[in-house]
């Protein structure tokens, strides 16, 4: 119900002419339920569980009804007239069939039918998991990303701002002589590259933007605003090796490939069971008559049947052979791609773990120095007013201040992307 409201929240931005607002989390619910990767997980999902039902079909009965009605001409001759004719007499035929089919025994291959379509399922339903997954972390990075953009575009747009003010400041004192044409010319020169860095970040936020609609499979609309994410706290983390082991019981790649283990080894006991006998059993009900069916005469043409059927392959040219070593080849493949799907868990897990660390720190670093670097420009501005800074000083100030801030910004989203990144590595989004 949350998904259907989203999507309706969406779909009615395009025809407001005003702005409207769209959170991460109503990112991620449209992009779970209209995006083409999540329409390609479901669709894993139902591959995966046709399988079960294949599976339930070996060991259940079948049933089936069948009628038919005929008619067809004799020849017989006809008089009129004293003259003898060729014709036709019409006959009637009508069949009725009930047929009830159960299978009894086929060296085990109904119960792991059975048991391979539940693992299949199993791995479907991870697959799916999987997919979503990575959806949902695709969906986070780029939304981020057009927060990050815009965040680096309100940076420029506030140095911008800065150097105007500078320059006309500048202008002033220079036409008063109060500084050289060199420490106007260095004024100028700071307002002509906050321009340029002003255009670059408008163009990175509509690139931003554009790449945002396409990984949420939305349509762009530049009435829709971004709400911004609240910050997420640095928490403590348990040991790589410790969080390898949560990964590994609860990553759905770990649960896919296991469920594919399981589908392989049972796949080898389904092959073995060519070289045994199987029984089945049937029951067939049939009726027949020249005439149309009726409750009088419907129990005087009828019969039925019951017959059990054993058969046994005395030698099948070595097809339970070659059909044996390609399961027991198939199920060492996947037990190698799952004894390597752990070494590749522990190593994304590590390497999310740093990440994150890193992270963590670099935006408490980020914060501070953007804070003082504020203090620092605004104080040198105040300074540079009155006369006592120089315009080197200045712009130096304002490039140390520009690169703080944009450090912040980058650490602050890097550090929420890097958040995603471990809690996906370790199995953990829940969507």
């Amino acid at each position: 119900m949350k998904s259907l409201k989203t999507i309706g929240a969406i779909l009615a931005i395009g025809s407001n002419a005003v702005a409207a607002e769209l959170t991460l989390e109503e990112a991620i619910d449209f992009a779970l339920a209209r995006s083409p990767a999540a329409v390609a997980a479901e669709a894993t999902y139902l591959y995966g569980r046709a399988d079960l039902y294949q599976g339930w079909g070996g060991v259940l009965p079948t049933a089936n009804l069948s009628y038919s009605a005929s008619r067809y001409y004799d020849r017989e001759v006809l008089r009129y007239g004293g003259y003898e004719l060729p014709g036709y007499s019409p006959i009637h035929y009508y069949y009725a069939q009930g047929r009830l089919d159960q299978p009894l025994f086929a060296g085990g291959r109904l119960i792991w039918g059975v048991m391979s379509g539940r693992a299949s399922a199993r791995a479907g339903a991870a697959s799916r998991d999987e997919q979503r997954q990575l959806l949902v972390v695709d969906v986070a990075r780029v939304y981020l990303g057009v927060l990050k953009a815009q965040g680096l575009k309100n940076v420029a747009a506030t140095s911008l701002e800065a150097s105007r003010n500078n320059e006309e400041l500048a202008l002033a004192q220079y036409e008063t002589e109060a500084i050289s044409r060199a420490e106007y010319l260095k004024a100028v020169v700071q307002l002509g590259s906050d321009e340029i860095a002003s255009i670059a970040a408008e163009a990175a936020v509509e690139t931003a933007r554009l790449a945002f609609f396409n990984a949420a499979g939305m349509e762009p609309d530049e009435n829709l605003a971004f709400a911004e994410v609240e910050g997420v706290e640095p928490r403590e983390l348990l040991s790589p090796a410790d969080l390898t082991e949560q990964a590994m019981a609860r990553r759905p790649d770990v649960t896919r490939t296991s469920a594919d283990k399981r589908v392989a080894d049972l796949a080898v006991r389904s092959a073995r069971a060519g070289w045994f006998p199987s029984l089945a059993a049937s029951v067939t009900y049939d009726w027949n008559d020249v005439n149309s069916p009726s409750r009088e005469t419907w129990n005087d043409f009828d019969e039925w049947a019951v017959g059990a059927t054993a058969s046994w392959d005395l030698f099948d040219s070595f097809q339970t052979k070659a059909n044996l070593d390609r399961a027991r080849a198939a199920a060492a493949n996947t037990r190698v791609a799952y004894d390597r799907l752990r070494d590749a868990v522990a190593l994304d897990v590590t390497k999310a773990y740093y990440e994150y660390k890193k992270q963590a720190e670099t935006v408490t670093v980020a914060d501070k120095t953007a804070a003082a670097a504020e203090e620092e420009f605004t104080i040198v501005q105040e300074l540079y007013a009155l006369g006592g800074a120089s315009t080197l000083e200045l712009t130096d100030a304002q490039a140390r201040f520009v690169e703080a801030q944009n450090s912040f910004v980058e650490a602050k989203y890097d550090f929420l992307i890097a958040d995603f990144d471990l809690k996906r590595a370790l199995g953990g989004l829940e969507y």
